[in-house]
């Protein structure tokens, strides 16, 4: 099972949260885009995404939840 954690909302209403495992290991990032882009949810593997999403606010947000979880 899988939980939850918002991690970064910007101000366009997107919403930004990583995936935890039971253990509190981060699995993925969940990206809800807003109604006006459409409201789509989008998993990307933890992995992935830091390799693929450079050095955004929401990128920050999540390697900082990281640091703060103990990595």
């Amino acid at each position: 099972m899988s939980d939850l954690q918002t991690v970064y909302r910007p101000p366009n209403g997107d919403d930004w949260f990583v995936e935890r495992r039971a253990d509190g290991g981060v699995t993925a990032v969940v990206h809800q885009a807003n109604q006006a882009s459409g409201g789509t949810r989008t998993r990307m593997p933890i992995d992935e995404f830091l390799k693929r999403s450079g050095n955004g606010p929401e990128v920050v947000a999540v390697l900082a939840d990281m640091a703060a979880d103990g990595g």
